[in-house]
């Protein structure tokens, strides 16, 4: 019954977040030209990447220790982590605002985007407090509030910003004030909601106990940032802020993937966990068979996005955004195969130092892919790139996350995974050799019907 409950919760908060940028981001293109969005990006990479040292890996290490520490703890628990971190971003925050103009000529050589790096650390720096309350909200299993909380956060965001930028016309500087204002609002509700501040105590034994675990992981945060904006950070220096924006345009609505994977993990990961720490060993084995649904899942929904992401940016984009498509169906297949990566197997195992050396060959694999790539393909090349670095990182991962912490797979999981695969991949070159639009929407509709007969047959 919850989980039932948990799942119609959890897949309300997908919808409606999937539908929000398929809703906002036309109007958003009426007033920011490509160029603010690329903009956008590179300030997100920075403020991404700086509140994410600022949190030194303490949310994975939350995730874990709420089932282990003793429950009347917990929530002066979560209360000592906020307060560190919030500090530990306090203080960086002072340090970019005093050296913005150095920090943008140095890093992207570009003194123009010196104060919206401020905005970006804002906005990713109140977004990561936020997650701290979340997880715990996902791990309690209280999809409803979770859900709600979510929903209400990414709506009230973007009707701020909207406001902004169309009725004030403050042009990129409103889309992240909007956003900002409307995450810092959560995070203030999220601190009344948790804490009752005359009987908080900060637990500074458990703090040291955690730093001691997400200290390794530090540099796995370092090299993750980098490893999700380094394309983006190169197209602005080998292409142009206009291929940065039609780049990211592709990547957020790609997202939408990512994102319902990331809430079917808000119904799996914590029973995962539960499983992984029973004493039960039949326990532990069902895990791979409770995974496979949830999986077939996933790729139920990536698929249509993927194949049908040219009709969805001619419908509500104007045209220069619609190159993204193939970007769309590109990263569609890394997001897919990040499931795999989603497990909490070495974690579980506590080799979290491994974890950042594995994050660090990742950052690396994808530089040295990345840098030809886009120099000869630009915005294209830097998809397949990012998508080829990620499914070797994600594979290896997987490998020595079987070698710790084995999780017993279906075989009928892998026959679906090859098959999305093999039909995006067909789609991208279908689409560049084919003019005809019916055939390709015979061969997209065709191949989504034989998803679900392959669905039937294996009884996924």
């Amino acid at each position: 019954m919850n989980k039932s409950y948990n799942i119609f919760w959890y897949g309300l908060s997908f919808m409606i977040k999937s539908l929000i940028p398929l809703i906002s981001l036309p109007w958003f293109a009426k007033y920011l030209n490509l160029e603010d969005f690329g903009t956008f990006a590179l300030s997100i990479f920075f403020g991404t990447f700086i509140s994410g040292l600022s949190n030194l890996g303490l949310l994975t290490v939350l995730e874990r220790n709420y089932f282990e520490i003793n429950r009347k703890h917990l929530r002066n628990y979560l209360f000592t982590i906020i307060f560190f971190v919030f500090c530990s971003l306090s203080l960086m925050i002072l340090a970019v605002f005093s050296l913005k103009t150095s920090l943008s000529i140095l890093i992207f050589r570009n003194n123009l985007i010196a104060d919206f790096l401020i905005y970006g650390l804002l906005f990713s720096g109140v977004k990561s407090l936020n997650q701290y309350f979340y997880v715990y909200l996902k791990n309690e299993e209280n999809g409803k509030i979770y859900s709600l909380i979510s929903i209400f956060e990414n709506a009230f965001n973007i009707i701020l910003s909207l406001v902004f930028v169309i009725n004030f016309q403050f042009g990129l500087k409103g889309f992240f004030s909007g956003q900002i204002l409307g995450s810092l609002i959560v995070f203030i509700y999220f601190l009344f909601h948790f804490f009752n501040f005359s009987k908080c105590s900060l637990k500074l034994n458990l703090l040291s106990e955690s730093l001691k675990l997400s200290l390794p992981l530090t540099p796995k945060i370092f090299f993750a940032v980098i490893n999700t904006h380094f394309d983006r950070y190169m197209i602005s220096l080998l292409s142009t802020l206009s291929g940065v924006g039609i780049f990211v345009i592709g990547q957020k609505l790609s997202n939408s993937i990512f994102i319902f994977m990331t809430t079917i993990q808000q119904i799996f990961s914590p029973k995962v966990y539960k499983k992984m720490f029973s004493k039960n060993k039949l326990e532990f084995n069902s895990i791979g068979k409770y995974l496979t649904p949830f999986f077939f899942l996933c790729i139920l929904f990536a698929m249509p996005f993927s194949l049908f992401s040219k009709e969805i940016l001619y419908l509500f984009f104007p045209q220069e955004f619609q190159q993204g498509s193939t970007v769309i169906s590109i990263l569609s297949i890394l997001y897919v195969v990040y499931f795999f990566g989603k497990q909490p197997q070495l974690v579980y195992a506590k080799k979290t130092a491994l974890i950042s050396w594995l994050t660090f060959f990742s950052i690396f694999l994808n530089i040295c892919l990345n840098i030809p790539f886009i120099f000869f393909y630009g915005f294209i090349g830097a998809a397949w790139a990012t998508m080829i670095a990620g499914v070797i990182s994600t594979l290896l991962n997987f490998y020595l996350g079987q070698k710790y912490t084995p999780i017993k797979y279906e075989k009928k999981l892998f026959i679906v995974l090859v098959y999305f695969i093999v039909v995006v991949l067909l789609n991208v070159l279908l689409e560049s050799l084919i003019e005809n639009n019916t055939l390709q929407i015979i061969f997209k509709t065709t191949s989504i019907l034989i998803l679900v007969l392959i669905g039937i047959f294996l009884k996924l």
